[in-house]
């Protein structure tokens, strides 16, 4: 009997902290933009008190009573925050690697029962940059045309995923997406066509993407035309390249029968 007893409060205590767990939301964010905490108040409420706070012995940042916001309790956020009077969420503005951590409002409507306390985990992360593409090789061989790219960031804790176009059926190869500054792929084509390649960055919340566009090069031949005016105009130098080396020689030669008449 004691067992069951000892049993079922453990599964209760689990229970409450589970209920707990899931009133608390995680919001990803991203420096220098704006992010919404949202109050999750029921739309039938009319609030008539709204408090914003941060640590752990409530410190307020914003507030909303007696008709009255005030969003500049605390300086770190001065003339950052907008409340919502109505839904009661709250919007920071321009956000900083410090605005990481937990916040809670406690809401109340015009009716006794009306009341809520709810927090929500905010995660600040760096801005998530487009990635960069390099081609490293691309060539025919044998017909078949080869490309290499590599793909790069510089942001942090970012995988990288590269993707063909839409019904590409050829050789492809390349990393695995894991998280890493760079990543590089092969592919061969059986023909030289024009081809797609893309490499999505994502943090798992945000994805940005780049593509490239290409094929190999193709190797300049050249024509009958092209050959024939080449040796056209090096068989014209050495013509100059002769009259001048003659003219030179026969003034050297007439200067020294001067001199010996002399």
């Amino acid at each position: 009997m004691f067992r069951r007893t000892e049993i079922l409060m453990i599964c209760m205590v689990l229970c409450f902290q589970a209920s707990k767990c899931e009133d608390a939301l995680k919001v990803i964010g991203y420096i220098g933009e704006p992010v919404v905490l949202t109050s999750g108040v029921d739309e039938s409420w009319t609030l008539s008190r709204i408090q914003w706070s941060i640590y752990e012995n409530s410190t307020f940042i914003a507030t909303f009573q007696g008709g009255k916001p005030d969003v500049n309790r605390w300086a770190p956020f001065t003339s950052r925050l907008n409340l919502d009077t109505v839904s009661g969420d709250l919007t920071i503005k321009n956000i900083r690697a410090s605005d990481s951590m937990k916040y809670t409002v406690r809401l109340e409507g015009q009716e006794a029962s009306q009341r809520k306390t709810s927090s929500i985990y905010l995660s600040v992360r760096e801005k998530l940059l487009k990635p960069n593409i390099t081609l490293l090789h691309s060539f025919l061989d044998a017909g078949q045309c080869v490309i290499s790219l590599k793909c790069s960031t510089l942001s942090s804790n970012i995988s990288l995923i590269w993707k063909p176009e839409h019904g590409f059926s050829e050789r492809f190869c390349n990393d695995n997406p894991n998280v890493t500054r760079e990543s590089v792929m092969w592919t061969s084509l059986r023909t030289n066509r024009d081809v797609i390649f893309s490499c999505i960055a994502t943090d798992g919340n945000r994805k940005e993407l780049r593509q490239w566009n290409g094929k190999c090069p193709v190797p300049e031949e050249k024509s009958c035309k092209e050959v024939g005016m080449f040796f056209l105009g090096f068989f014209l130098c050495l013509v100059i390249a002769v009259i001048i080396f003659w003219k030179i020689e026969g003034f050297s030669s007439c200067k020294k029968f001067s001199e010996d008449a002399s």
